[in-house]
């Protein structure tokens, strides 16, 4: 899929859980951010495989309600250090491209290890949110960085 299908068709599914379909019935809220899982390669036309996620709220954590969907699943995302590029607008695949390619730079000149292959792009607004958005690229830090906000090489 295409960036943009692939996200669209994978927050339907997941939001179409959280609005009760799902074996009990409950509606969930929504929480932010809505993460998208985004394969790294160099060509922006190419099919690739994406894995949208949205935080559960911790009253169901331990027994969340069951999903009708088989294509809506469950995982425990291990705890983990992200490095962060922040960007207004939409998540679309040619700014997600950009910001992360900035942040890879800037990481790798700082010589800060970090998990390669893929990236997260996360969504922090509604849909019906126009103007004032945010959103961010992430790399998953390799052990537990210790970069200082300081560091002029991890400016923008």
């Amino acid at each position: 899929f295409f960036m943009e299908f692939a996200s669209y068709e994978g927050f339907t599914k997941l939001f179409h859980y959280i609005q009760g379909k799902n074996e009990e019935g409950k509606k969930i809220d929504m929480t932010a951010p809505v993460l998208l899982k985004i394969p790294e390669n160099e060509r922006i036309m190419e099919i690739k495989n994406y894995t949208i996620h949205i935080l559960l709220p911790a009253i169901y954590y331990e027994n969340p309600p069951t999903p009708i969907d088989s294509d809506v699943y469950f995982i425990d995302l291990p705890e983990m250090y992200a490095f962060v590029k922040s960007f207004g607008g939409w998540l679309l695949t040619w700014n997600s491209k950009f910001y992360s390619s900035r942040l890879r730079a800037q990481l790798s000149k700082a010589d800060r290890k970090f998990v390669s292959g893929y990236y997260y792009g996360a969504g922090y607004n509604s849909p019906m949110t126009l103007i004032d958005r945010h959103n961010e690229v992430w790399y998953i830090a390799e052990g537990t960085p210790g970069c200082a906000t300081s560091d002029p090489d991890l400016a923008i």
